[in-house]
């Protein structure tokens, strides 16, 4: 066999050895966000419960007056119950997400394949973020601080779902606490972690095994 061939397929074997350590060591990384996600996300979700319902409150202050102090005292003890239950909710809901660093790799490196998933995530977690939050709206429907605007549904700042459970229809409050400053940070360092990181460990993956499977069909060409 030639040698210079037999050193090459060494130097294509050690690089698709080197790549596929990199995405292990991104995969890794990203599995101790996870982690950290599935921590963060419900008290997230419980912070955002609590200013929803207070904005809620403070910022129609005629429904809050007209209900008294009794009606207003289930409310705030049905609140109570709904944030203790957001951690239970939680746990499932995040095992759902189809994480970017877990799905199949594509058959053929695609530069943007990585930006892909990320969105895909990120839209995941606010998703199950919102899904998590549903408990307010329920109860400020019931206590008369939202209504069903059917005829203009975008002006709603809470939409009726087709499952009739309430969705928050805005763009999630920038709180200044520190569940949801974490909860931010998260997200920027998974978005990166997979956009930067795994993006170019696939990429080199990918092109370490078409270096391989090239020179396997030169060889057979060479053989016949």
């Amino acid at each position: 066999m030639n040698r210079s061939k037999v050193s090459k397929d060494v130097s294509i074997d050690a690089a698709i050895k080197q790549a596929e350590t990199s995405v292990a060591r991104v995969r890794k990384e990203a599995e101790a966000l996870v982690a950290r996600f599935n921590q963060v996300t419900p008290l997230f979700a419980a912070d955002l419960a609590d200013y929803l319902m207070r904005d809620a409150v403070t910022q129609k202050s005629e429904v809050t007056q007209s209900l008294g102090e009794t009606a207003l005292h289930g409310l705030k003890r049905r609140l109570k119950a709904a944030v203790d239950e957001i951690p239970s909710q939680s746990a499932p809901r995040l095992k759902s997400i189809r994480w970017a660093h877990l799905e199949p790799l594509p058959k053929q490196h695609n530069h943007w394949a990585c930006f892909e998933l990320s969105d895909q995530t990120v839209k995941s977690l606010d998703e199950v973020v919102r899904d998590l939050i549903s408990c307010v709206g329920v109860l400020l429907f019931e206590y008369g601080y939202e209504r069903d605007e059917k005829a203009h549904p975008l002006a709603s700042v809470w939409q009726v779902r087709p499952n009739d459970t309430p969705r928050y229809a805005y763009e999630l409050p920038d709180l200044n606490v520190s569940h949801a400053k974490e909860f931010q940070e998260l997200l920027a360092r998974y978005r990166a972690l997979i956009t930067e990181d795994y993006q170019k460990a696939t990429a080199a993956l990918h092109k370490a095994i078409r270096e391989k499977r090239a020179a396997e069909a030169q060889a057979l060409w060479d053989k016949v």
